[in-house]
């Protein structure tokens, strides 16, 4: 996987090198996310949506995200918090601070998991958004832009974590891998670098002939 020079010259965290503990979030994202698109629109009704190629369980979710934007953001499921940041395009750090501040960790690796499944098609039209389901077909590749800042500080807190929470947060990760996209599925590597066996694993699966370990 390629990380460009910012990326690959920070280092990342590690449950045996956390860094620095991550500051409080004083000043809402959650609460803001997706109201931008209505001071393009000025009325939610003038925006068309487009997300067919979804599951029903999927089309809720995003159908509540919708309804909230311009709303009070309540506690909601992680796929809905994951369509919302996926509509808003907010990759911060800060989001998903907040989102572990306020949800918890388990909760936000929840939401880290959905996220890998959505994406934000570009549109030229400002009124239209339109949101892709990530299958095969529809893939990043091993580079960088694969990963975001929001994904990526998901490390950082399982770096901070207690031991119990991290396996938790660890299993739904491990569990998540046979359904995320060949692509991505590096990722759960890279953020749960204290298990190297995920490496080798895909490794072997991509390489079947190649024997070498991380």
């Amino acid at each position: 996987m390629e990380l460009k020079y910012k990326k690959g010259k920070t280092p990342l965290s590690h449950r045996s090198w956390p860094g620095e503990p991550v500051p409080v979030i004083t000043e809402s994202l959650i609460q803001t996310l997706g109201d931008e698109l209505l001071q393009k629109a000025e009325k939610k009704k003038n925006i068309v949506w487009r997300y067919e190629n979804f599951s029903l369980e999927w089309q809720s979710a995003i159908t509540q995200a919708i309804n909230l934007i311009g709303e009070h953001k309540p506690s909601v499921p992680a796929r809905t918090m994951a369509a919302l940041a996926c509509i808003a395009q907010n990759d911060s750090q800060q989001l998903l601070d907040e989102i572990v501040q306020q949800e918890g960790l388990e909760y936000a690796t929840e939401v880290v998991i959905a996220r890998q499944f959505i994406t934000r098609c570009y549109e030229s039209d400002p009124l239209l958004v339109t949101l892709q389901y990530q299958n095969e077909d529809y893939g990043y590749g091993y580079r960088s832009e694969t990963y975001n800042e929001f994904d990526l500080r998901l490390r950082k807190h399982l770096s901070l974590a207690e031991e119990s929470s991290w396996q938790r947060c660890a299993d739904k990760l491990i569990a998540a891998l046979p359904g995320i996209t060949k692509v991505r599925r590096p990722f759960i590597a890279l953020i749960l670098p204290e298990k190297p066996e995920i490496a080798n694993e895909l490794v072997s699966l991509e390489c079947p002939w190649t024997h070498f370990s991380f």
